[in-house]
């Protein structure tokens, strides 16, 4: 048989939701797939889109094989609201690309819609309502 699972998740893409002009943290967890350990000089570079005041490449820490790290980048949202995308890619010390490039896809929401966002936030995580529910 087989249907297909309900809802799609993307390989190395996930999303923030950030309020205009606001700085941020990027993180990706990554794994070496290879078979040897990544060398010195290693490096994570912005390759297109939107680059929202990243540094222009991130070096990445020896890694052995199968292990895996979190990287992260220093962003700022752009301060009108909108989704903007923004690609990276591995390159050896030499700058010869390497992998398959990873996104970063961030939701710039205006502060009313953050608010809002916020409070649905709050009332979902509220279990019990009704806090009068204690016996005299």
């Amino acid at each position: 048989g087989g249907g297909r699972g309900e809802g799609g998740g993307g390989g190395g893409t996930s999303e923030l939701t950030v309020a205009p002009n606001t700085f941020f943290t990027k993180t990706w967890r990554v794994r070496n797939t290879g078979t040897e350990e990544w060398p010195i000089g290693f490096f994570l570079a912005h390759k297109e889109g939107d680059k929202m005041e990243a540094p222009s490449s991130v070096i990445l820490p020896p890694l052995s094989a199968g292990g895996e790290t979190e990287l992260s980048v220093h962003m700022r949202s752009p301060a009108l609201p909108g989704i903007y995308q923004s690609q990276w890619q591995f390159y050896t010390a030499n700058g010869t690309p390497c992998g398959d490039a990873i996104w970063c896809t961030v939701t710039v929401s205006s502060e009313e819609e953050m608010c809002e966002l916020t409070e649905q936030l709050a009332n979902m995580t509220h279990e019990d309502p009704s806090p009068s529910s204690l016996s005299p």
